[in-house]
Formats: structure tokens, sequence, C-alpha cells
């Protein structure tokens, strides 16, 4: 609905509004009037009263106004919402159309037989992946109560424990600690050094590797008798009479040369 006829109609519908109350009131008020005057003739001497019914073409004409511009405000709403449910039954009595089918060209089905080959090798990959990815390293339970049978009658020793910088490892190496407080072992802190190189699997650090200390000796008896590859090695900058245990990366899954010795020095003064 254009513009100005929307209004058209919305003061047209105003103004036949106001002149049917212009009707009514200008037919009921005079009769009102004369009912008053002629059952309640003090109710005449009313000021109010007195003044209206002298008036009556005034109020005849003020209410049809008001009732004009009340109307005037409320028209537009109901020629609108009219006309917006008119639109909505439209749109709804227009038939569905089924979608049209999209057709394949010899092209389009030689892409979706590669698209079909891309996500099969994806698959594969993936199962791939899966099946390289380590599983942590972890203490069977049979491996922890060969440690404890054979560290247990050995004595209490002093240990160092250094971590390689990973979750797995350190989860590892929780695994060692809760063994040695179980044979009375106690952890001690250890002193701060750089490796040279990577640290991988388990190794034995002793400060003279021609006289190891006696824990260290037994340790390394423990891990061989439970089927844990470790290795020694001779940390000079470690102080006398200690030794550690470093837990170092994971190996890789794939065979690969033996990993060179982790070199270290110690941290400057």
């Amino acid at each position: 609905m254009q513009f100005l006829k929307f209004w058209g109609e919305a003061i047209w519908a105003s103004l036949s509004f106001g002149w049917v109350v212009f009707g009514i009131v200008s037919t009921a008020m005079p009769a009102l009037f004369a009912l008053v005057v002629r059952y309640w003739p003090s109710a005449a001497n009313v000021s109010w009263i007195k003044w209206s019914a002298e008036h009556q073409s005034e109020l005849h004409v003020g209410f049809a106004v008001i009732f004009i511009a009340i109307y005037l405000i409320y028209a537009p709403y109901r020629l609108y919402s009219r006309e917006h449910t008119a639109r909505i039954a439209a749109e709804q009595a227009k038939p569905v159309q089924a979608p049209t089918p999209i057709k394949l060209d010899v092209a389009d089905e030689e892409s979706r037989k590669e698209i079909i080959d891309l996500k099969k090798q994806l698959e594969a990959s993936q199962e791939t992946i899966r099946n390289l990815r380590q599983s942590p390293r972890s203490l069977t339970a049979q491996q922890r109560s060969k440690l404890v049978a054979s560290l247990k009658p050995s004595g209490s020793f002093n240990i160092g424990i250094r971590v390689a910088e990973t979750l797995e490892a350190q989860n590892y190496a929780d695994q060692f600690i809760d063994v040695f407080k179980e044979v009375g072992w106690k952890q001690v802190n250890t002193r701060f050094l750089i490796h040279t190189r990577l640290p991988i699997g388990l190794w034995v650090y002793v400060p003279d590797g021609k006289n190891p200390t006696d824990g260290a000796s037994q340790l390394l008896s423990a891990l061989e008798a439970a089927g844990i590859p470790a290795k020694g090695m001779e940390v000079p900058a470690l102080e006398a009479g200690t030794f550690e245990l470093m837990v170092g990366y994971q190996e890789e899954p794939k065979p690969t040369p033996p990993s060179p010795t982790p070199d270290t020095v110690a941290s400057p003064p």
C-alpha cells in the first residue's frame, strides 16, 4: 500500500468514526438534558450541567474532534495490522515448490570420487598415527614388586631424582619415588646441571664411575632384575658419595640409533 493511500484511508476512517460520534452525541445529548430537567429539576441549577445545556453545539463538535484525534492514532495501526495479516495469508497460500534436483556432470562425478579417495587416505593416515603413538611408561605390578624386594634389604640411602620436562616423564618418576619411599630411601635435592644432550631413558648418575656408591650399584642391579633398561653414567659435578636417578625422555617408537650419552656440565659457581 502506498504511503499517501495508506494515510488517506486512515484519515477517512477517522473522520467517518468522528461523524458517527457526532451524530450519536448530537442526538442523545438534548434528550439526556430534557430527562434531567423533567425528573431532577434541582440538577438543572448545577453550574456545569447548566453550562452544558447552554453550549450543546460546542460539546457536540468537541466530542467529535476528540474522538477523531484518538481514532486517527488507532486507524494506522488497524490498517497496518490488516495489511500484515493479508500478506501472511497470501504467503501461506502460495504452493510450496519442490527443490530442483542438481544434476552432476562427469566432472562433478570425478570430483566426488576424488573426495572419497582423499577421505579414505585421511582415515588411513589417522589410523597409522594411532598405531605409532606410544603408551606412557609405567611400572607394572611385577616390576614394582621386584624393585621393592631388591632394594629393601640393601638399607636406606639418600637419592636425588632428576626428571625430563614432560608430563609423561614426571608421572613415571613419581612411581619410582613411591618405591623409594616404601623401601625407606630418602629423596634429596639435586644440584643444578646443564645437559648438553637430551637424556633418553633411565640413567643412574654417580660422581665417580670407577668407585660408584653402594646405593647406585644396588639401584642398577634392582632395575636390571625388574627388566627395566637403565645405564650408569659418571657426572663429576655431583658431590662425592651421592648418586641420582635421571628419568629422561621416552624413546621414539621407531627403531633409532642408540641415543648418545647425555653429557652434563656443572653450572657456573
